[in-house]
């Protein structure tokens, strides 16, 4: 997966080391609670304006322990990929969103045996609805109530080579520097923020 193959040493025991430490006050590594409840005209475990998140469950998934999240946002599609952390690490799930922003905006995903599940076209016209729509559909998923941290490929970090705690900080300078990469920076800070709005005790890490 792009986090082990990267030469960036990004690796999922960087993010989880990187998780366990407090920074910010941004708490431990706790999972996420399971949302169920409604956020405006929609409701995660239900019918949303995007589609029917809940219909592409995995019903194979079952998390025996604590997993850690890897996200790669490109400039039209998102990657995504679930392991949980023991030895060996074991991909509980991975897939991704593309198109976004396109006609013919789908999700594809398989599960941890590598076979192919449900593709879902799904309306997302802008990445504000995609990366929406992702958080919904992983928030159905049983596995993913056992993740401790979130790993984010970032591109560019200018002065950052090496993995970081996200802080208020760093996201105010990834801001600062999006002018460098506006194809990829947005799509990449938005889907941190999401988490942060949604999850705001989980751990992210920031790959560069």
């Amino acid at each position: 997966f792009f986090f082990r193959t990267r030469a960036s040493g990004c690796g999922v025991e960087n993010v989880e080391r990187l998780a366990g430490q407090r920074s910010g006050g941004a708490g431990g590594t706790s999972a996420p609670r399971q949302v169920q409840q409604s956020r405006g005209s929609r409701k995660i475990f239900g019918t949303r304006r995007t589609g029917k998140p809940g219909a592409l469950k995995d019903p194979s998934m079952k998390p025996a322990q604590p997993s850690v999240l890897a996200i790669n946002g490109g400039s039209s599609s998102i990657r995504f990929a679930l392991f949980d952390v023991g030895e060996p690490l074991r991909r509980l799930l991975d897939g991704k969103v593309d198109r976004i922003g396109l006609s013919g905006t789908n999700l594809n995903f398989k599960n941890a045996a590598g076979q192919s599940q449900n593709s879902h076209t799904i309306d997302a016209s802008d990445r504000h609805s995609a990366v929406d729509f992702l958080l919904d559909w992983l928030e159905t998923q049983e596995a993913f109530a056992s993740v401790k941290a979130v790993g984010h490929r970032v591109v560019h970090g200018m002065t950052h080579s090496e993995p970081e705690r996200v802080t208020p900080e760093l996201l105010d300078e990834l801001h600062r520097i999006t002018p460098y990469d506006p194809e990829h920076l947005p799509l990449e800070i938005e889907l941190i923020e999401t988490f942060r709005q949604r999850h705001p005790i989980l751990p992210q890490v920031a790959c560069f």
